[in-house]
């Protein structure tokens, strides 16, 4: 079970990383986890779980 909202880093498609807000997370019927984000701006995405890094619920330094 997904704390949520969290705190995550997004990897793009060239390996940078974003921070972002996990506002939701569903699983698929073939299992994969589809999540929700959004990042400071307001701005939404979706990525898959293996996608981000989980940072937890406490704002990071």
């Amino acid at each position: 079970m997904l704390a949520i909202p969290q705190y995550v880093l997004w990897s793009d498609e060239q390996g940078a990383k974003h921070p972002m807000i996990l506002v939701q997370a569903e699983k698929t019927p073939d299992g994969q986890t589809i999540v929700g984000l959004r990042d400071f701006s307001g701005q939404e995405s979706v990525a898959t779980l293996p996608e981000v890094e989980l940072l937890g619920t406490k704002k990071p330094n």
